[in-house]
């Protein structure tokens, strides 16, 4: 019989946010669903907000 270690962290949602050495914003997302439409169509929706928001932060910082 064999026995699963579980990790607490490995099945959960997350987003990491990245700023690079000039002050640009990027992320990663992780996602976790067994219904890959699903996935993709969350993932669409994260990503769309990511960009919208930090994208407008990367625009501002290029400005000044």
């Amino acid at each position: 019989m064999e026995t699963e270690i579980l990790s607490p962290t490995k099945d959960l949602n997350s987003i990491k946010l990245i700023r690079d050495q000039r002050g640009s914003y990027g992320f990663e997302i992780k996602l976790v669903d067994e219904d890959e439409k699903k996935l993709l169509e969350r993932l669409k929706l994260v990503n769309d907000e990511l960009v919208k928001t930090y994208d407008n932060l990367n625009t501002i910082k290029e400005e000044n």
